[in-house]
C-alpha cells in the first residue's frame, strides 16, 4: 500500500490489509511543539480505531526518532546554559514536549486494538517508557534502553515509573531506575519487557510477522482484555500529570525556568 507523510514530515502511514503501520521520521521530541502535527497524529489513532477495516496498528521508527542521543541534545539545547536564563518560549516548549509525550501515554493505553511497537537501535528511557503502553514490543538485535534520565539527572517519564513495576515488580524497577545500567535486546526479553527479537535486516517485515500472529483474536476479545488489564485509566492520568510536573520542576531548576 501506497505511504503517505505528514506535511510536518514527522511521521508517515500506510496499510498492509488489516495492519495500520505508523512510522515516525525523524526525532520525536520536537512533535509537540507543532501542535498541527501533534493533533494530526493523535487524530490517526482514533481513525484507526474506528476504521473497521483495521485490526491493529504498528509503530515504527526510523534510527534517530526515538534515539538517547537526539533526546539528550534536545534536552540540552535548552536548560545547559551558564550565561543565560531559559526564555519563556523555551518554558513552553518544555511544557509542551512532557504533556504531549503524558497525552501520547494515555491514548496509547486507552487504544482499543492491538498496538505493537517495533522498536529499534539505542532508545532513550521517557520513549520506552511510552512505549510500555503498547500491548506487544518486538525489538532489534541492536536494541537497547539508555536511562537518559540519569545522565540528564531528571525524573524518569513517559509513564516508566508507572509500567515498569507491573512488569518487574517495585524492587528491580527500583533497582534499574537508579542503577543507570543500560537494557539491551536479550536483557529486556529475559525481564518480559519486550516479546519478540527479531533481525535488524528487513526489521518492519518481521515485525509485522509477528504482528500477524495475533490477527486470529477477535476484536472483542482484544478489546476486553485491554479494559481488564488497565480497569483504571484514571490511575494512570494522574499519575502522568504528576509525572510531567516533576520532570518540568527539574528541568527549570536547571535552566533558570520556572513552573507558572
Amino acid at each position: 500500500m501506497k505511504k503517505h507523510t505528514h506535511e510536518s514530515g514527522h511521521f508517515s502511514w500506510r496499510t498492509e490489509g488489516e495492519i495500520a503501520v505508523l512510522g515516525m521520521e525523524g526525532p520525536v521530541y520536537g512533535l509537540a511543539v507543532e501542535l498541527g502535527a501533534k493533533e494530526a497524529l493523535f487524530s490517526y489513532f482514533s481513525s484507526m480505531e474506528q476504521d473497521p477495516k483495521i485490526s491493529a496498528l504498528l509503530l515504527t521508527h526510523t534510527s534517530d526518532a526515538l534515539s538517547d542521543q537526539e533526546f539528550r541534545r534536545a534536552i540540552l539545547k535548552v536548560t545547559q546554559s551558564e550565561t543565560q536564563r531559559v526564555s519563556s518560549s523555551d518554558d513552553i516548549e518544555l511544557a509542551r514536549e512532557a504533556y504531549g509525550l503524558a497525552q501520547y501515554v494515555m491514548i496509547a493505553a486507552s487504544f482499543k486494538k492491538l498496538l505493537i511497537s517495533g522498536l529499534r537501535g539505542v532508545v532513550a528511557s521517557s520513549f520506552f517508557g511510552a512505549h510500555l503502553a503498547s500491548d506487544i514490543r518486538v525489538v532489534s538485535e541492536d536494541f537497547v534502553v539508555e536511562m537518559s534520565h540519569i545522565a540528564l539527572d531528571i525524573p524518569p517519564d513517559g509513564g516508566l515509573g508507572y509500567f515498569l513495576p507491573r512488569y518487574v515488580g517495585q524492587g528491580r524497577a527500583t533497582e534499574i531506575l537508579l542503577s543507570g545500567d543500560s537494557i539491551p535486546a536479550a536483557k529486556a526479553l529475559e525481564l518480559g519487557l519486550v516479546h519478540a527479537i527479531v533481525p535488524n535486516e528487513d526489521f518492519e517485515t518481521h515485525c509485522l510477522a509477528v504482528v500477524r500472529r495475533f490477527l486470529t483474536l477477535s476484536a472483542g476479545t482484544i478489546s476486553y482484555a485491554k479494559e481488564v488489564l488497565c480497569p483504571f485509566p484514571q490511575e494512570l492520568e494522574k499519575f502522568l500529570e504528576i509525572e510531567a510536573e516533576a520532570v518540568l520542576n527539574a528541568l527549570y531548576s536547571k535552566g533558570g525556568g520556572a513552573v507558572e
